[in-house]
């Protein structure tokens, strides 16, 4: 017991004349607050500065940072970020890469306009003018890029007048004295003139409207294994190990073309198809399109057998385009046709993937 008082008490005496030093663990700071503050404001002065450019300068002011030997840059950027302080990207060129030239342009770039031959306020004329100005705009720009200027231009886009002109520039006066003066006029020349005539494109309903000749193990719908901007449905149709081909046939006077139009206007017919394959079999791929007559004869006709998918691809697409163009008068069918199959002859579908097919119709003077 007197050895455990005795204990205490020395205890007592070491807590009562021992001193705690003050914190200040680690590494002592290497700017003080006013050089901090001087590198915030050489980044204000130039927010296009580079931290190297910036690593340079510190070192070289001898009199605000004459304590200063070396520093890192992530010690520079750190201080940035205390004071959150963000510099500006620049805008990459494509030239030679870090270049004392390329940097003088990558600033350029972000401090000047672009170079505008000629600018031309369209903000103070006339509602008469600026409607014949968008007449004579292609019809798939008006709502894609005019349409978005301002209300004034949206008001004009949207005027049932406009369309009505645009649908008498693709169409004859004998025609459009056939439809009611109530028509919407847009609606009805986007019905005509910007939707595919393809049904079921993609395989959204299975093979309904397709003629289909199974070969190998025949078509299925699969999802799609490369990305395909072009069209919002998942699906594809994919082939086997032998050519396996579907065909519809688009009958122009049912879609709502009349003959007088299609015979004297001969509007641009257009076709799009998207072929891909598995990233580990290849495929080879075929389109046939024919434009007949009421007759069923052809008239005009477009077959290619495109280049063959190796094995080991990075699974995008592939875009078929093809317009036709003064084919004369009496077209009333388009037959389209494509077939595929893959290149390592595997039982089960590892042939070519096909998507979105289209077809359309453009008058040229729209």
């Amino acid at each position: 017991m007197p050895q455990q008082r005795r204990r205490n008490r020395m205890r007592l005496l070491l807590r009562q004349t021992m001193t705690r030093r003050p914190t200040g663990g680690g590494r002592p700071r290497l700017f003080t607050q006013q050089q901090e503050l001087a590198i915030v404001n050489l980044v204000r002065a130039n927010n296009a500065i580079r931290l190297h450019q910036l690593q340079q300068q510190i070192l070289e002011d001898t009199q605000v940072f004459n304590n200063i030997n070396r520093v890192s840059i992530t010690t520079i950027r750190r201080i940035l970020v205390k004071h959150n302080m963000t510099m500006k990207q620049l805008y990459r060129v494509q030239f030679e890469r870090n270049s004392v030239g390329v940097k003088g342009l990558r600033h350029e770039y972000v401090q000047k306009p672009p170079n505008v031959n000629f600018i031309m306020d369209l903000s103070e004329v006339s509602y008469d003018i600026l409607f014949h100005i968008l007449i004579h705009v292609p019809f798939w720009e008006l709502n894609s890029n005019c349409r978005l200027v301002c209300k004034r231009w949206k008001d004009a886009v949207d005027s049932q007048s406009l369309w009505r002109e645009k649908y008498k520039q693709a169409l004859s006066k004998k025609l459009q004295t056939r439809l009611p003066s109530n028509t919407d006029w847009k609606n009805l020349f986007y019905k005509l003139f910007a939707r595919n005539l393809i049904k079921n494109p993609c395989g959204d309903d299975g093979f309904e409207y397709w003629n289909v000749n199974h070969g190998g193990d025949g078509w299925v719908i699969e999802r799609h294994h490369g990305e395909l901007k072009e069209t919002t449905s998942p699906n594809c149709f994919v082939t086997s190990y032998r050519w396996c081909k579907k065909t519809q046939c688009v009958d122009l006077l049912k879609e709502g073309f009349e003959e007088h139009f299609l015979d004297d206007f001969q509007p641009d017919i257009l076709i799009n198809d998207w072929y891909g394959s598995r990233n580990d079999c290849g495929a080879k791929y075929k389109i046939k399109v024919h434009l007949l007559n009421s007759q069923k004869q052809l008239l005009m006709s477009f077959k290619k057998q495109y280049p063959e998918i190796p094995q080991w691809n990075n699974c995008s697409y592939n875009k078929v385009q093809r317009v036709f163009r003064n084919y004369g008068p009496g077209v009333r069918f388009v037959v389209f046709s494509h077939q595929g199959i893959d290149n390592k002859f595997w039982a089960g579908h590892y042939g070519a993937r096909i998507a979105n097919s289209t077809v359309k119709v453009f008058p040229d003077n729209c």
